[in-house]
């Protein structure tokens, strides 16, 4: 009988299921490689952060519930945060500028609204690394400040205090870009 919906690959992967195990992971590797590709370095970076992905998952599957999400958040927040330890680890953060596509700008604030995405980009570009990490994470992941400040490990105000920040000097290249193009 053929493995076919999550809940079925899910309750394998709980018991250890490799045929469950490996129909899940060739079903989302993708996702998870797109999730981890905008903050890799280059491809072999970002196939690590799937596998580190995937160990965690299987290792962590009792811990999903589907009460409190569905499994494509669950394995997108872990996607995530296995990404930004490995670039903890290897002490730099990037991130892929063709992830700036994603941004829903209404969703991301009144800022982002009056900006093309042209403008979006370069201004995202020209922030200073730690800017720019919390605004991809809050804006680009939907991680909450008490998320974020857990996964750089920075106190929750920093986390608030850096995207309002990065929000201002995203307002002030905006204006810059607009005064320029007169």
């Amino acid at each position: 009988m053929a493995i076919r919906t999550i809940e079925e690959l899910l309750l394998g992967c709980r018991q250890q299921d490799r045929l469950a195990q490996r129909a899940l992971y060739e079903q989302f590797c993708d996702f998870t490689m797109r999730a981890c590709y905008k903050y890799a370095v280059d491809v072999p970076e970002a196939q690590d952060m799937v596998q580190n992905t995937f160990v965690r998952v299987f290792t962590n599957i009792h811990e999903y519930d589907a009460a409190k999400g569905t499994f494509v958040n669950w394995l997108h927040r872990i996607a995530v945060r296995e990404a930004i330890a490995v670039k903890r680890k290897n002490a730099r953060l990037q991130f892929d500028e063709s992830a700036l596509t994603q941004l829903n700008p209404v969703a991301a604030g009144d800022i982002f609204e009056k900006m093309t995405l042209d403008e979006i980009k370069a201004s995202i570009l020209k922030l200073p690394e730690n800017h720019r990490t919390i605004l991809m994470l809050h804006y680009f992941d939907g991680f909450a400040h008490d998320e974020i400040a857990e996964l750089l490990q920075i106190e929750v105000s920093s986390s608030r205090a850096r995207l309002s920040r990065a929000r201002s000097e995203l307002l002030h290249e905006w204006q810059h870009l607009k005064f320029a193009g007169l």
